[in-house]
């Protein structure tokens, strides 16, 4: 289960944290963990009972009585359904109309043996846990959202240092790349490869290219307000017009 906790960058300065900042999320998840362990508890347990039901020779009982007992089911905490006669009819009748009655449930065909009632007993817990399952994941997902954005909001000045310092260092090694480029050409009669050259951007591209990896990951920081695309080099020549970055990276 999750606990609140506080990562430290010093002893003066606490770091705000997903836990710190969203106690009602570690509460929620807390809850799920418990309900998920709980539903994992319940499936073991009908397993080993239907592994008996079944050498037993007793899964008839319930197949010939599955209405009854899918009824009692669905009635189970709930007020009972009632049957009354139409509008229609109860215009005609007048004073005559009979009261509203409750809804037969069906009856069990005979005598349920206890395994079979237990495994039953245990497979109505088991949707009963599915269904708070089912409506706590909203809350969850609502309540992560919320305490993401909150998080996000404190962390945001102390990010942007650090995405400043990617940005920087994807230019300088856009012009690394381009010196080492322009070196080559310029002993291009040599046979370089004894000087053992790096590979400097690699899959990235080159920096000239409006359209190479490089260059993505500086529109995709200036799309993200880290970067300002006037402060690309002139040597890198022309920018991506505004809408054109083929795709994202992963965040």
């Amino acid at each position: 289960m999750l606990k609140s906790r506080t990562t430290t960058t010093n002893e003066a300065t606490p770091e705000p944290t997903l836990e710190s900042v969203a106690p009602n999320w570690v509460k929620l998840s807390n809850k799920l963990a418990e309900l998920v362990e709980r539903q994992q508890d319940i499936w073991s347990r009908i397993a080993a009972k239907k592994k008996i039901v079944d050498e037993m020779k007793l899964s008839t009982f319930a197949q010939d009585n599955i209405v009854a007992i899918s009824a009692a089911a669905e009635a189970e905490g709930r007020p009972p359904r009632m049957v009354s006669p139409s509008r229609k009819a109860a215009a005609l009748l007048g004073e005559f109309t009979p009261p509203a009655v409750p809804v037969r449930t069906p009856e069990l065909l005979g005598h349920e043996p206890q395994i079979v009632r237990e495994m039953r007993e245990l497979g109505e817990e088991s949707s009963a846990v599915a269904e708070a399952i089912a409506l706590l994941r909203p809350q969850l997902a609502r309540e992560h959202l919320e305490g993401s954005a909150r998080l996000c909001a404190l962390l945001t000045p102390h990010y942007r240092k650090i995405a400043k310092r990617v940005c920087d260092a994807l230019v300088e090694l856009g012009n690394a790349d381009l010196e080492q480029r322009q070196f080559m050409f310029k002993h291009r009669s040599a046979a370089r490869s004894m000087l053992r050259p790096v590979h400097s951007t690699g899959s990235l591209g080159d920096p000239r290219d409006p359209l190479s990896e490089l260059r993505r990951l500086l529109d995709w920081a200036a799309e993200c307000g880290h970067f300002d695309l006037d402060e690309l080099p002139p040597e890198w020549g022309g920018r991506q017009q505004s809408g054109h970055i083929r795709s994202w990276p992963m965040a």
